[in-house]
C-alpha cells in the first residue's frame, strides 16, 4: 500500500540492483521479495532486519526508505 501511494503522488519507486538482491539474499529467508517492496517476511530476527536495512541504506538509488515493521506473535 505504501508503494502504491507513493506511485499515485509521483514519487520515483527505483527497481531494486542485481547486487543489492544479492546482498540481502544473504541474509534474508529464500522466500523473501527482493523486489521492491521488499518482504522480509516475519521469519527473520531484529540484527538481520537491521542488516537488510542497512544494505538498502548503502544502495545510492534510494533516496529513502519506509520501514513497516508487524510483529508475529504465537500463542504456545
Amino acid at each position: 500500500m505504501a508503494v502504491d501511494s507513493a506511485i499515485r503522488n509521483k514519487l520515483k519507486v527505483p527497481e531494486i540492483s542485481e547486487e543489492t538482491k544479492e546482498k540481502l539474499s544473504k541474509i534474508l529467508p529464500k522466500f523473501a521479495s527482493l523486489k521492491n517492496p521488499v518482504d522480509t517476511t516475519a521469519n527473520i530476527n531484529p540484527n538481520e532486519y537491521k542488516m537488510a536495512l542497512k544494505i538498502l541504506d548503502e544502495d545510492s538509488q534510494f533516496d529513502g526508505i519506509i520501514a513497516i515493521v508487524v510483529r508475529a506473535y504465537t500463542k504456545v
